[in-house]
């Protein structure tokens, strides 16, 4: 038997499925990319801000760390951000958002409030490894076109050692398996959302 981690990856397999190949048949240009810049412009400074109200909740010391380091890089890839939108001349503009791809972000907000830290580790367990399969291929694109400030974009996912910790805290809380089946869904559908919107589906 699996960690419960494994059970809800299985659970939304078929979103996940979706969500990494939603770049694999779309016509990819450097309107994709701006699409991206724009949205994630949004987005970043929020997700921010919902994982910072897991702080109050971190009780044991792994829950510390792990929330820690999930806000250690947010900065980092705020001002990475905002050098790609300036080499791809993206003026950011909140009406220019679109309301579809930055639905995660708010569900994130809601999980701040309401949620406990097993459920953003199952949020963080299921989602991260989609997210950067596709950012990791529109590092790719960038560096096809010439773009020179996307190279961030380039991620390898969770690590053993974050996994562990994942694993472990999202056992933790395993108390209500409906919840985190629930925050397992709910992030791959914003996620496929976010992610078809790049690709100029929608």
């Amino acid at each position: 038997m699996g960690s419960v981690i494994d059970d809800l990856r299985d659970y939304v397999s078929d979103l996940t499925a979706q969500v990494e190949s939603a770049l694999v048949n779309a016509k990819l240009d450097v309107e994709t990319l701006r699409r991206f810049t724009l949205n994630e412009l949004y987005i970043a400074p929020y997700d921010y801000r919902a994982l910072s109200l897991f702080v109050p909740k971190a009780s044991a010391d792994d829950e510390v760390d792990f929330v820690s380091g999930l806000l250690e890089g947010g900065p980092r890839w705020t001002r990475n951000l905002r050098h790609l939108a300036e080499e791809l001349k993206v003026t950011y503009r909140p009406e220019l958002v679109s309301p579809e791809a930055v639905g995660y972000t708010h569900f994130l907000t809601w999980l701040g409030i309401n949620g406990n830290l097993g459920d953003l580790a199952v949020f963080v367990g299921v989602n991260f490894r989609s997210f950067c399969v596709n950012t990791s291929r529109l590092a790719n694109l960038a560096e096809d076109l010439g773009v020179r400030s996307a190279s961030f974009l380039r991620c390898k996912g969770v690590n053993d050692e974050r996994e562990r910790l994942i694993d472990a805290i999202a056992e933790r809380y395993a108390n209500d398996l409906s919840m985190y089946r629930h925050v397992a869904r709910q992030a791959q559908y914003y996620e496929l959302a976010f992610w078809r919107h790049v690709a100029g589906l929608r």
